[in-house]
């Protein structure tokens, strides 16, 4: 008996709060009902008996607006699954792409600046010119371009293989570790030569995470770089979330990879490396796209800011 009682009082009391919206409702559907019996109907007889009467709105049967309203809710309902699958895609590509970036903040850009320094301040710089070279001289990122490029000599092919093996990078690298763990500057260790035992005490601080030969630095970067690219490629990270913060490090980072890139893919039908190709190419193409656009846009500047003056 106290639930029910408690009931009965609970529902007066929502009826109390709630009296003028109970009144709204019941107007309105009065008012519904009234103008449902003034519309037009239109009776269908057979025999003389009255088979089918349908209520008509701007002769037009409530039966054909049910169906037209039903389409039309279909309709906006697709559209906005579609919204809402689009909208969800958007935010786990942004999730994704502040992964991304999160880890080339943590490890990868400082692993990839080392290992700029040590080729720039290497003999791969005098073969190749890198200060000087477009990103978009690499395409392929195979032996038969490297080749191409280096005016098909053999020789030089061997000599930028010695070159990444080499003992001379090899120091130079140890030299930017210290660099790095030290307020030194480059001409203080420039012709320091270190034993294993004097490079072992580099690894410190900012350089824990570093390997010990710089061969595997590369092939360290190569794999971070094409385990990123592969998201971006199969668009799990939005390109346009992540573009304009990681394209220049990307770029300028795969152009002085390029040429180890190239030793290593042999042929076109078996390489390395591909998402990470293939975003260098896409990004390069949105780069020129909008080095283009800010040419275009600094000429209409300068006719603004400096008209021609007609002379009579």
């Amino acid at each position: 008996m106290n639930k029910i009682r408690d009931f009965f009082y609970n529902t007066v009391e929502y009826i109390k709060e709630h009296f003028i919206r109970f009144i709204i409702i019941i107007l309105l559907f009065f008012t519904l009902c009234i103008c449902f019996t003034f519309l037009p109907r239109e009776t269908i007889m057979q025999d003389g008996n009255m088979v089918q009467q349908h209520i008509l709105l701007y002769n037009i049967t409530f039966q054909n607006w049910f169906s037209c309203i039903s389409i039309i809710s279909l309709i906006i309902t697709a559209i906005w699954a579609v919204y809402q699958f689009d909208k969800s895609v958007s935010r786990k590509q942004q999730e994704k792409g502040a992964e991304i970036s999160k880890i080339v903040a943590q490890d990868l850009l400082h692993k990839c600046t080392i290992l700029g320094n040590v080729i720039l301040a290497s003999e791969l710089n005098s073969v190749f010119n890198f200060d000087t070279m477009k990103p978009q001289t690499f395409k392929y990122f195979d032996k038969n371009e490297l080749s191409t490029l280096l005016n098909q000599k053999d020789e030089d092919l061997v000599k930028v293989k010695s070159i990444i093996n080499s003992s001379e990078i090899q120091q130079i690298y140890f030299r930017y570790l210290e660099l790095n763990v030290s307020k030194k500057s480059y001409d203080d260790v420039a012709q320091k030569t270190y034993s294993d035992e004097d490079a072992t005490k580099l690894f410190i601080l900012g350089n824990t995470t570093m390997p010990f030969k710089f061969v595997n630095l590369v092939s360290d970067v190569l794999n971070n770089l094409e385990y990123i690219s592969m998201y971006i490629a199969s668009q799990s990270a939005g390109s346009k979330y992540i573009y304009q913060s990681l394209h220049q490090f990307f770029i300028s980072t795969i152009k002085l990879l390029a040429p180890i890139i190239c030793l290593q893919n042999k042929d076109c039908s078996d390489k390395y490396y591909t998402n990470t190709i293939y975003v260098y190419n896409y990004w390069c193409l949105i780069r020129q796209k909008d080095l283009k656009k800010e040419k275009k846009n600094k000429e209409k500047s300068n006719k603004i800011l400096n008209p021609k003056i007609k002379t009579v």
